[in-house]
């Protein structure tokens, strides 16, 4: 994955909007053309769509001259439809955990003093698009009050968010329908997007994300976090403000739809481990975490210990166990994607590794089984 990565430039993560125009991005009155078209309900893929939009136009906003007055950089007869996405967007953020207006209710009580940016993220569980969203809703509230202190406090909150997380909020609002489908439950909610914020908009290796699959969800939902990630990204490519520039996007599902066969490898660490059981070696570890150990071997460089050490972990100190694990485990490694890998040079010097040592264990095996007092009973599989 990094030789797609290695020439990524900076991104600015505050989109470029035209602040002359700033109704270009909401949503466009009410046709007079009839009252079909006047009284035809959005969907809830439209309302997601103008949520995004209307808070990518808060971006633009957050760099408007200061001097510029409340009145002139409100839109009041949008204020309440503009309310009702933002429910709606939380939700999908939020999962089951409906708690919107508590969360606003507390966030006002904090800007009648200055809020800072920790204390906003806080509140939002640390979750940057959550933030922007409870923020907005607050600032429209306080509006509406003609709270000029808290609304002055809470702009300043938003600034400093948008500074510090522009780029995790963004990507937060373009995934959110995709990550909704994976999970209604909070807690894996928060999981998925965290990952995506770590691994995608951080630019973490795919090992590091396919770690925090394996580490997080259960063996059934890893091949569906694949397929939500890789929706996720498509979303986010798609957006009118991707949070990365589309070509590291683009670089990105490549990547992991490339390494789909991951899949393939965890299934094949179970079915190892079975074997293990069959041979009665009763395993040491679990598929995911086998795969997880495997994945270790493909972000740096390896030495014998290392590779003898996991032979010991899944199967326990003998030597002619330890042999038959290492050419268990061998074509498995063959198998990793591509994508996964350091570079190429790295595959190659470790699957070259392994195979010395398996060499050494081989000529260890065969000693064993010419030297009578030392003959195994030979297992089978």
């Amino acid at each position: 994955m990094n030789h797609h990565l290695s020439d990524r430039q900076p991104m600015h993560v505050t989109p470029k909007i035209e602040v002359t125009k700033p109704d270009a991005f909401r949503t466009p009155a009410p046709s007079q053309a009839g009252p079909a078209s006047a009284t035809k309900a959005p969907s809830p893929a439209d309302d997601l769509a103008d949520a995004a939009e209307e808070i990518a136009t808060k971006f633009s906003e957050s760099v408007e001259r200061r001097s510029k007055s409340l009145e002139e950089r409100s839109v009041r007869p949008r204020t309440l439809l503009r309310v009702e996405k933002l429910q709606a967007l939380y939700t999908l953020l939020n999962g089951d955990d409906d708690r919107l207006d508590r969360e606003v209710r507390r966030l006002l009580a904090m800007g009648q003093q200055q809020v800072s940016l920790g204390q906003l993220l806080e509140l939002a569980d640390g979750d940057p698009a959550k933030a922007e969203v409870l923020a907005q809703h607050a600032l429209q509230r306080a509006r509406g009050q003609g709270s000029d202190g808290v609304t002055s406090h809470l702009q300043q909150a938003m600034q400093e968010l948008h500074d510090e997380h522009g780029a995790e909020v963004q990507a937060g609002i373009n995934t959110a329908e995709a990550l909704a489908l994976f999970s209604r439950d909070p807690q894996q909610l928060q999981h998925m997007r965290r990952l995506y914020y770590r691994s995608i908009v951080g630019q973490a290796s795919l090992a590091t994300l396919f770690d925090g699959l394996l580490s997080q969800f259960d063996e059934q939902r890893f091949g569906q976090g694949i397929h939500t990630l890789m929706r996720a990204i498509s979303d986010d490519l798609s957006s009118a403000f991707p949070s990365l520039p589309a070509g590291q996007l683009r670089a990105l599902l490549r990547d992991l739809t490339a390494s789909q066969q991951l899949i393939n490898i965890l299934n094949g660490s179970r079915e190892l481990l079975e074997r293990l059981a069959a041979r009665r070696l009763a395993p040491r570890m679990s598929a995911p975490r086998l795969t997880r150990r495997l994945l270790d071997f493909t972000q740096a460089t390896i030495y014998p210990r290392e590779i003898k050490t996991l032979g010991e972990d899944a199967v326990g100190d003998d030597a002619l166990d330890q042999s038959w694990f290492l050419n268990a485990i061998y074509p498995l490694m063959q198998q990793l994607p591509l994508p996964i890998w350091k570079d190429g040079k790295s595959r190659q010097s470790t699957l070259n590794l392994l195979l010395r040592v398996m060499t050494e264990f081989a000529q260890y095996e065969r000693q064993q089984m010419t030297t009578p007092a030392g003959t195994a009973t030979e297992r089978t599989s």
